[in-house]
């Protein structure tokens, strides 16, 4: 089973890219088992999905 630092990885780059099968199959027997993982894989997305949101001014303004 994967170690939680390397599930952490693993829910970084899914938001980034697309995972092997393999890489999601592991990912997911994680899951399975670990709370902590399973909320900050919620917590992940919530975060990625209200980024997706944002005006893209927002951005700009703060650079």
């Amino acid at each position: 089973m994967l170690s939680c630092q390397r599930s952490t990885e693993l829910m970084s780059m899914q938001v980034e890219k697309r995972l092997s099968a393999t890489q999601n199959i592991g990912l997911a027997i994680h899951l399975t088992a670990c709370k902590g993982c399973r909320n900050l894989q919620k917590q992940m997305k919530t975060i990625h999905q209200a980024c997706k949101l944002l005006p893209e001014q927002l951005f700009k303004d703060s650079l």
